[in-house]
């Protein structure tokens, strides 16, 4: 099996994420306990300013657009370049409650330029509105029509948190439904959700809130799973960690060593190494969940890597 080990940095790359960590530690702390918030203006925040500006500075390039899939419309952000080498599809991450397409026009924008790809940011339904089954066939579905319309383009996918584990539980169910079309050449997975009875490093990170907290993951458990227990969250449609993964094509998982999800990632590796896939695992240190949103030189170096390993696989 492929060893790992948790890639190594300059001491003053390492000194400026202890930084970013303790700023954001300092902000992250009026949100210890997630009960306390009303989930629409939770989502509101996580938008918007209080000035009412984007978080995130948009693209005026970038366009919204309305697809066909088998249950109706779905909405996507369309990101295009130059010459473009392929078509990245992105999944957005949220814990399945939060988020939209708006959240990553920074970062999308910048990998298209990296990869000369054009990017396509699907717009899911979000719990508790929607049942975690349900955003998984949405997903599923939404995965199938774009493949289908760019199917003489090579295609890569992307996912961040939930975002990536939406993307491989719909990968999964194309593979077992249908058989995956020969245009997907590579997945990049950062700090996914892939085991939803809990690993043992979501269980023992407690409160602290550094991007994510246990007690964070609970409350997304609760508002996309509200009336399945532990073991049954280990049904392989709903837990990846837990499917057949043979037949994938290559992935890149990045986490972080501050990451309450380090241990999905260190255990997908593992499985899919033994299902037979090509897979790398860069474990980044001092990284918290989220890093890579950061202008960190850690998070720059985590994007590259993520966009020199799918340009590899095109």
């Amino acid at each position: 099996m492929q060893a790992w080990m948790v890639l190594a940095f300059d001491p003053a790359v390492l000194e400026e994420q202890r930084r970013f960590n303790a700023e954001a530690q300092s902000l992250g702390r009026p949100l210890a306990d997630p009960r306390t918030f009303e989930l629409g203006a939770l989502r509101k925040s996580r938008e918007f300013r209080r000035d009412g500006t984007r978080r995130c500075a948009q693209n005026p390039d970038a366009r919204d657009f309305l697809f066909q899939i088998d249950r109706g419309m779905a909405k996507g952000r369309f990101f295009g370049c130059d010459d473009p080498q392929g078509l990245a599809v992105h999944f957005h991450g949220g814990g399945w409650v939060l988020g939209s397409i708006h959240n990553q026009d920074d970062i999308l924008t910048q990998l298209s330029q990296q990869c000369s790809f054009d990017i396509i940011t699907l717009d899911y339904p979000l719990a508790p509105e929607a049942g975690l089954a349900e955003i998984i066939a949405w997903s599923q579905m939404a995965l199938i029509a774009i493949t289908r319309t760019h199917s003489e383009r090579p295609i890569v996918i992307i996912g961040e948190s939930a975002g990536a584990h939406l993307a491989l539980s719909a990968l999964l169910a194309i593979r077992d439904h249908a058989g995956l079309p020969d245009n997907i050449r590579a997945l990049s997975l950062f700090y996914g959700i892939f085991d939803l009875s809990m690993t043992a490093s979501q269980r023992s990170w407690g409160p602290t809130f550094l991007g994510l907290s246990t007690p964070w993951l609970e409350y997304f458990y609760e508002l996309a799973l509200p009336t399945m227990g532990l073991e049954e969250r280990r049904a392989p449609s709903i837990s990846p960690l837990y499917a057949d993964l043979s037949g994938l094509p290559p992935a890149l998982l990045s986490v972080g060593t501050l990451d309450p999800l380090i241990d999905d990632s260190k255990l997908l590796h593992a499985k899919w190494l033994e299902a037979g896939n090509i897979g790398q695992l860069d474990v980044y240190p001092e990284a918290p969940h989220g890093f890579n949103h950061s202008e960190t030189a850690m998070a720059g170096h985590a994007n590259r890597a993520s966009s020199e390993f799918l340009l590899k696989y095109l």
